[in-house]
């Protein structure tokens, strides 16, 4: 399986930024027309301000759900309710973070011997929260857990 975001998750991402910024410069345009109509001393026309502000909202809200499906995908976001699915939707996420902070360790100078902890518990604690987390299966959870004490 490829670590990459698929082709439809980054459309989905970016179709839901546009209509995000559309629904927002609707929202913002609706609501300054609306400001400046009464600042000129009249009442702006109710039928043509509101629908442009409701339409913007939807908008600006249907483009936050596109973003969060296309950003961690059905699974990651919430929508499917399968762990598993969960787990291989935000894989690409869970494996960048990792990535920015070795290159951060090596920015600093820092080999890998060093900035791992050599106390049993706290390396025991991390792997159950990585586990618990969902970021390790039960499988390599116990063979983590394993490899760690036969050190």
């Amino acid at each position: 399986m490829s670590d990459d975001i698929s082709d439809l998750r980054k459309g989905l991402y970016y179709l839901g930024m546009v209509l995000g910024a559309a629904g927002f410069l609707c929202c913002f345009g609706a609501v300054a027309s609306g400001g400046c109509g009464i600042a000129a001393g009249g009442m702006p026309h109710p039928g043509g301000i509101f629908p442009i502000f409701f339409v913007g909202m939807f908008l600006f809200i249907a483009g936050g759900i596109l973003v969060g499906i296309g950003r961690r995908g059905l699974a990651g976001s919430g929508i499917v309710l399968d762990p598993k699915q969960a787990r291989k939707d935000l894989k690409p996420w869970a494996k960048m973070g990792g990535g920015i902070l070795k290159d951060a360790l090596e920015e600093a100078g820092l080999k890998k011997e060093e900035s791992v902890s050599s106390d049993l518990e706290t390396d025991l604690r991390a792997l159950y929260r990585l586990h618990q987390d969902g970021i390790l299966s039960d499988e390599e959870y116990e063979a983590a857990k394993k490899k760690r004490l036969e050190k």
